[in-house]
């Protein structure tokens, strides 16, 4: 970047290639809730984790996939 210019939303994520953005940010987040309602309710019953913990985890991923989603609405940053 030179001298004098802001970094993008993304920052360096966007300069990889293929370039990252926010629909395929969300896109990954929605998939990983899938994956640990499937595993998650396992591993409750092995004791491997409680429910309580399951159960945030899962609402923090979708509350950022829910974040960034309004975000790119907002902003139309891809």
């Amino acid at each position: 970047m030179s001298a004098g210019q802001t970094p993008g939303l993304l920052g360096d994520l966007d300069k990889t290639e293929p370039p990252i953005d926010l629909r395929e940010i969300v896109k990954e987040l929605k998939r990983e809730v899938e994956t640990r309602r499937r595993v998650y309710p396992r591993w409750v019953a092995e004791k491997r984790l409680d429910k309580a913990t399951a159960s945030r985890r899962i609402v923090l991923l979708e509350t950022a996939a829910d974040v960034l989603t309004r975000l790119h609405m907002r902003t139309g940053v891809a």
